[in-house]
């Protein structure tokens, strides 16, 4: 298969904007604080989900190889469906679980104590209760806060993440 010149770029740009979307993914895991009731034991991993395809295309394997947050190791697991939800701290539902977006949102809040951290990039994502949403906003990649959605599962949000938003919903 052979990539046109326009194809090219907007593969490129697309897995330039995912690698960056890891990044971002491993930072908010450091500025969250998850309750202690979140882990089975004191040393069990920071569980990062995708939900359904993996768009990253290794980016966020190779960010958080052999990185912690929050003194804990992060163990990725792909093409999680929302019955798992149970075995997540972070989920990320990516733009193309658009249609079933708020029944994942839904599942991830009430499974596991309701205490995943959701991350997601649809429009409709902080409506549907979803924690973070990323953006792209004059090409960068930035992001809205729901505090209300964080708060109500127990997690606690550091000020300085708060800080960068674009926008923080209460």
């Amino acid at each position: 298969m052979q990539l046109g010149i326009a194809d090219a770029a907007t593969t490129g740009q697309s897995h330039l904007e995912y690698e960056v979307k890891a990044a971002f993914l491993y930072n908010f895991a450091k500025f969250v604080e998850w309750p202690r009731t979140a882990f089975v034991t004191d040393d069990a991993p920071l569980v990062f989900c995708i939900v359904g395809r993996d768009p990253f295309d290794g980016s966020l394997e190779h960010i958080v190889d052999g990185r912690t947050a929050n003194g804990r190791r992060i163990d990725i697991r792909d093409n999680v469906n929302f019955g798992d939800a149970n075995m997540c701290h972070l989920a990320f539902v990516p733009q193309a679980e658009d249609e079933r977006m708020a029944r994942i949102v839904h599942a991830f809040h009430s499974g596991s104590g309701g205490t995943v951290l959701t991350i997601g990039e649809t429009d409709r994502f902080a409506q549907a209760g979803g924690m973070i949403r990323l953006v792209i906003d004059e090409g960068r990649v930035r992001f809205d806060v729901n505090i209300v959605s964080a708060e109500r599962a127990g997690l606690k949000v550091s000020s300085q993440l708060l800080k960068l938003a674009r926008k923080v919903e209460r």
